[in-house]
């Protein structure tokens, strides 16, 4: 009797044991395939069986509610604290009237849901008049993705639709637009979120301002764990590169900080000025789009960027608009690089396009340089016919107006590769570190800007020449103090003898007596030698 109920126990044991295991190996299979699937869940869950159901209604609010918490993340607010302090009355008159654009190429469903979630959850409603998702891929997802839309007009009251054309993003930015029915258009990429309270500081940006650009400010999304990175203050806003072939930020320039403390009590959050885009993720009026023709479909934006948010922004400037950065609308975008993407081919891309941009606005060869600064004489102007249209402002306005530390053409003394006479060598920082003799090459560790009236010599990211603590050789490059001129950093260049002259250590650049690839440059007693004689050009 006793054997026979340890038996029954035991059979009993062992039976939970199995079934506990059981269900745990379906368990670990549904979340692996629900990690894999991701957005295959939704697609079921989006199928369209709730139309004709018995009550359609509460079956559509269950699947926006299921949407919700599969798509929905909780964020951190990276916002400058002083944002909290600003009243954002937005006016009655953006009431329905806010077009969102999605420009989406090769993005997963699952960024697609991610970033609507996302503006749905925190964007006041009121203002949303519809959301425009648009493919511009060669795959047709709408076949699989449409039923999205369905649901979220029956349940938020906001009309979505989505679109397919095989164009380039530029090209895609303006048929989209074209599409839309809102006064104001909101254009943002398809692998994003916005974050908390993102569109009142942009609505109220362009409240007086119908001619303004708003561009937002942003984090990234880890692309592996989804996690928020939050970039340091000085990242999230400044004046970007104008080459075109970086989009490195800079720290915002000193004028724009000053003007920013005089003009408002919370200066760390207060819109800035921006001579180009940072990102091309902005609002503006759908009238003042239109009435600068919007992106230029004439140039070439397969590899973008390539030039497209350049070109788009001189026109807004020249127009009579303006672009500002707003550091209380923020973004956060994955930090996922394509490693397909042709490097060389962007290359020519962005430089073709250089020239049909400085022909459109017939800039000099010195506007070229400073715009572009590693792309001259690679291809012939001739063959691009210049601009006939006419805007508001000349070219120089836009220099001299739209980031006031830029290098001005009346300032410029000299610019190009330093080359040598006597040896055909040039200065070069190939390394980064202390500049040598090389053979000349044009590219941008050879090109120097020599400024008339701070007498400097600045390469390409704004460090100077100068000589070592010693005064006997050209020392290692450092940036160029913007608000004070360093005494060891001036010079003199004079055209006819070819020397150049250090005013501090009253010395002039010289070569010396057995010079070869990667020597060091010396500073010796000024003598009107071959070995002293230099020359600026390849510009």
């Amino acid at each position: 009797m006793r054997r026979s109920l340890q038996y029954r126990l035991a059979a009993t044991l062992l039976a939970i044991y199995l079934a506990t295991a059981f269900g745990l190996l379906l368990y670990i299979n549904y979340v692996d395939d629900s990690k894999d699937a991701g957005s295959l869940e939704v697609q079921k869950l989006l199928s369209g069986n709730h139309v004709g159901d018995k009550d359609e209604k509460s079956d559509s609010y269950k699947q926006i509610d299921d949407f919700f918490r599969m798509y929905r993340k909780e964020r951190i607010d990276t916002r400058p604290k002083s944002c909290h302090h600003r009243a954002y009355d937005v006016s009655d008159k953006f009431s329905k009237k806010v077009s969102i654009v999605i420009l989406a190429r090769d993005e997963t469903y699952d960024w697609i849901y991610r970033e609507i979630a996302s503006i749905l959850s925190r964007t006041e409603h009121r203002y949303l008049l519809e959301i425009v998702v648009f493919f511009h891929g060669e795959q047709n997802p709408l076949q699989d993705i449409s039923s999205i839309g369905e649901i979220i007009e029956s349940t938020q009251k906001i009309d979505v639709y989505f679109l397919h054309e095989n164009i380039q993003i530029h090209q895609a930015r303006n048929s989209a637009i074209k599409h839309c029915r809102g006064e104001v258009v909101v254009v943002l990429h398809g692998h994003l979120e916005v974050l908390t309270k993102w569109l009142e500081p942009l609505l109220c940006e362009l409240d007086d301002n119908p001619e303004r650009i708003a561009v937002m400010a942003g984090d990234e999304i880890d692309h592996l764990n989804l996690e928020q990175i939050e970039h340091i203050p000085w990242h999230l806003v400044g004046v970007p590169s104008w080459s075109l072939t970086d989009n490195h930020v800079h720290e915002i320039h000193t004028a724009e900080r000053q003007r920013r403390t005089q003009s408002d009590p919370f200066p760390d959050s207060s819109p800035i000025r921006s001579a180009l885009f940072l990102w091309p993720l902005f609002a503006c009026w759908r009238k003042f789009y239109n009435q600068i023709e919007g992106y230029d479909e004439a140039l070439d934006a397969r590899y973008s960027p390539s030039g497209e948010d350049v070109d788009f922004a001189i026109r807004v400037w020249l127009s009579g608009g303006s672009i500002f950065v707003i550091p209380c609308s923020k973004f956060a975008q994955s930090n996922h690089n394509p490693s397909f993407i042709d490097q060389t081919a962007q290359e020519e891309e962005r430089n073709r396009n250089s020239y049909k941009i400085a022909n459109k606005f017939n800039l000099s060869d010195h506007e070229m340089f400073i715009m572009w600064k590693n792309t001259i004489g690679k291809y012939d102007r001739s063959q691009v016919n210049p601009s006939t249209k006419s805007f508001k402002y000349p070219f120089e306005w836009f220099i001299e107006n739209s980031v006031p530390e830029m290098w001005k053409k009346r300032d410029i003394a000299a610019l190009g590769t330093i080359r040598n006479t006597e040896t055909n060598l040039c200065i070069d920082n190939f390394d980064g570190m202390i500049p040598k003799l090389y053979p000349c090459h044009g590219k941008e560790s050879q090109v120097y800007v020599m400024l008339r009236t701070r007498k400097q010599i600045q390469n390409m990211i704004r460090k100077c020449l100068r000589p070592d603590i010693e005064g006997q050789t050209i020392g290692e490059l450092a940036y160029c103090n913007d608000e004070l001129v360093e005494e060891n950093t001036r010079w003199s260049y004079n055209n006819m003898s070819g020397e150049l002259f250090n005013e501090y250590q009253k010395k002039c650049l010289d070569i010396g007596n057995q010079p070869n690839i990667g020597s060091t440059i010396l500073l010796t007693d000024c003598s009107q030698t071959t070995t002293q004689k230099w020359k600026f050009g390849g510009i």
